[in-house]
């Protein structure tokens, strides 16, 4: 059953309620902290003071999720139960709160809004901050790799690969590229425009999948995307656009 709770306190009490049900037995759990969602309802005083540039009001939703997920970890810490779980934790997106011009999430291959946490806790797993590229896409085979269902794994992974391939080799890459998919809001008729973006190693293209939009990035050397290098570097393009290409007449 699917409960919608109110807050991500709410949250955490309902999933350890599942998690003492469940008792000893396998436990597949989704624990959805919505409070960053607009509109922020904390107190702007409920969080430590910073000197961070974000909205007030969001960084009072961000630290009241932390400390629900927190207990949420205790909990199972001092049950026991953590060292045999698998925690991943991750987002379906970000925000621009105003990087480049985006107020919310939509329309937008910045990085702010596409570029999200990725965290796996599990036995083995070694304690790490992985630079390599990762993919929702991946989270099919990993969850089914966290139940031992390694067939269902390995057939899961021609579309993404498994983050506990990095329990054995924490430094090899699982992909030489990403796409993400978006839209943008297009001139003229303000209609939303089909909007595929593909990250490599250090190159970021945002193409316009109807249009002929291309924007390309090199976040090495300009991580705000500030600079649009696709003039350019036109052959770059036509080079990682090709590649999105197929990838995206494949998806469909």
């Amino acid at each position: 059953a699917t409960v919608r709770a109110k807050d991500a306190d709410e949250s955490t009490n309902l999933a350890l309620a599942q998690i003492a049900k469940a008792g000893a037995g396998p436990l597949f759990l989704w624990v959805h902290y919505y409070d960053l969602h607009e509109p922020w309802r904390f107190a702007k005083s409920s969080y430590p003071q910073s000197n961070s540039p974000l909205p007030a009001a969001y960084q009072a939703a961000a630290f009241h999720v932390d400390q629900a997920a927190g207990r949420l970890l205790d909990e199972l810490e001092s049950q026991g139960k953590l060292s045999r779980a698998a925690v991943v934790i991750t987002a379906d997106h970000g925000e621009g709160l105003g990087d480049h011009g985006v107020g919310t999430h939509a329309r937008s291959g910045f990085e702010s809004v596409i570029r999200v946490p990725g965290v796996l806790v599990a036995p083995g797993m070694p304690a790490a901050v992985l630079p390599m590229l990762g993919s929702h896409r991946d989270l099919p085979a990993t969850l089914l790799g966290a139940f031992a269902l390694e067939d269902a794994a390995r057939d899961a992974e021609h579309l993404g690969r498994s983050w506990f391939r990095w329990r054995e080799h924490p430094q090899k890459a699982l992909h030489e590229f990403v796409v993400v998919r978006s839209a943008r809001l297009s001139s003229g008729r303000r209609q939303d425009a089909p909007l595929a973006v593909m990250i490599d190693e250090r190159y970021k293209l945002i193409a316009g999948v109807v249009d002929g939009f291309f924007s390309l990035y090199d976040l090495a050397e300009d991580p705000g995307e500030e600079s649009n290098t696709a003039d350019d570097e036109s052959q770059r393009v036509q080079r990682m656009w090709k590649r999105l290409a197929a990838v995206l007449d494949v998806d469909g």
